[in-house]
């Protein structure tokens, strides 16, 4: 058994990263539950500043998350290849804006 009974099969892969990038749009979809949340309590408590408080950095959150692993830049903006390096220091730098409100 050579060096070539040790690499990975190209399925066994694709497979993985079909897992991995489920489990990462599962985490997004979540935070995006959580922010819709946030927004039902603030129109319940009709408060202005809480909804862009937490809605907002929890959306800014997620696509931060998206964005760090590629996912926002495949499926939300394919075509802007000039801002999908900068919307990482953009979408945390809002997020943490947002929180700290």
């Amino acid at each position: 058994m050579g060096a070539s009974g040790l690499r990975p099969r190209p399925l066994e892969c694709r497979s993985e990263a079909r897992y991995t990038h489920l489990a990462i749009l599962v985490l997004a979809g979540n935070q995006m539950l959580a922010a819709a949340a946030y927004l039902l309590l603030s129109a319940i408590w009709r408060q202005r500043a809480f909804a862009l408080m937490a809605a907002g950095s929890v959306a800014a959150y997620s696509l931060y998350e998206l964005s760090l692993h590629g996912l926002a830049f495949q499926y939300l903006w394919p075509d802007a290849t000039t801002w999908a390096p900068c919307s990482l220091l953009v979408l945390m730098g809002t997020a943490q804006l947002l929180q700290s409100l």
